[in-house]
């Protein structure tokens, strides 16, 4: 390895770090403070929306949410599957970042992401429903981030402005095989 690899390993080992670090720290500070300002039983409903949302639990699944709450929950929801939408879609961005080793701005998008979150929980403050307003809040940080990664990677690296090409091969390869592995995955969710 030559010595230039070398310090660009250091510098995006360091900067992915400092990342993780102020990442933990603000998690740990934020997620007690949503519950103060939420309360327990809107931080549950919270937790458990976007825990159905994030594992994709369509399955015969029943919330347990106090009637005066579901129009919250429902908004809550609604919020959660259009983040999740965004997040999904981000991960080709993520990815050509990552892949030209770009730590540097993957870790300031996240220091921004986790900045925006901390300001979020010190807005919570000033909402009447903070259940509503802590959804909405983090539905636009996630959208707003995204946004960012794609127009970094549109204006700074080539893979984003290639044209797109259909090839039925690889395409009918990998349906093949993510086929399969649903089929599997479901029988192994179905039998436990």
């Amino acid at each position: 390895m030559t010595d230039s690899n070398n310090k660009r390993i250091a510098k995006n080992t360091i900067v992915l770090y400092a990342r993780m670090a102020l990442s933990m720290l603000v998690s740990l500070y934020t997620s007690r403070v949503v519950l103060r300002e939420l309360g327990a039983v809107d931080f549950g409903i919270n937790n458990v929306v976007a825990g159905v949302v994030a594992m994709f639990s369509f399955l015969n699944y029943k919330l347990v949410v106090p009637e005066s709450r579901i129009i919250a929950a429902n908004i809550i929801f609604q919020c959660c599957i259009f983040s999740t939408f965004f997040t999904i879609t981000q991960v080709p961005y993520t990815a050509c970042i990552m892949s030209h080793e770009k730590m540097t701005v993957y870790a300031v998008l996240e220091f921004a992401n986790t900045g925006l979150k901390l300001i979020a929980v010190f807005l919570l403050a000033l909402g009447s429903d903070k259940l509503i307003l802590w959804g909405a809040l983090t539905a636009v940080i996630t959208i707003f981030i995204s946004m960012f990664y794609r127009i970094y990677c549109w204006l700074n690296l080539s893979e984003r402005r290639s044209k797109y090409s259909l090839e039925k091969n690889i395409l009918k390869s990998m349906l093949n095989f993510s086929g399969w592995d649903l089929y599997g995955n479901l029988s192994v969710m179905a039998r436990t």
